[in-house]
């Protein structure tokens, strides 16, 4: 399920469910240059009971082609919903400052949860697209 919140448009809801062969989520996202932004992805297992995620770590990146090894990849800061990841919120953000330097334009990303321990790739959760828009006034 993918949701908006009307309350606050920034955060984006996405409920995923967590079996032993999982399909990625797939989901397209807009940031406009300069803008503060925070996605938030609510993670549960296949009986919609909220996932622990203690003893994992996200990492989530974007670059302008998946097979483009050369060019500049972004990162998304990552955090646990509330400092707290017993409560299977992931939130991911990117800063005014940095999507300011970012060039307008379309980029592939995804989401991976790890094994803190030894940094192993646990589950890709999401990917899609990013299209990063231009703004006229400057926030920075």
């Amino acid at each position: 399920m993918l949701w908006l919140n009307p309350i606050d448009y920034k955060y984006l809801y996405l409920s995923k469910l967590f079996k032993k062969k999982l399909m990625t989520k797939y989901s397209d996202l807009q940031v406009h240059q300069g803008e503060d932004i925070s996605f938030r992805l609510e993670i549960v297992d296949e009986n919609g009971a909220v996932k622990d995620l203690t003893g994992l770590i996200a990492r989530a990146r974007f670059r302008k082609s998946y097979s483009s090894s050369n060019a500049t990849t972004y990162s998304f800061s990552t955090s646990f919903g509330d400092n707290d990841p017993t409560l299977g919120l992931l939130d991911l953000t990117l800063t005014g400052e940095l999507s300011d330097d970012i060039p307008r334009g379309r980029y592939v990303y995804d989401v991976f949860l790890l094994r803190d321990s030894s940094l192993d790739i646990s589950e890709k959760i999401l990917e899609g697209q990013i299209e990063v828009m231009p703004s006229v006034t400057s926030i920075i």
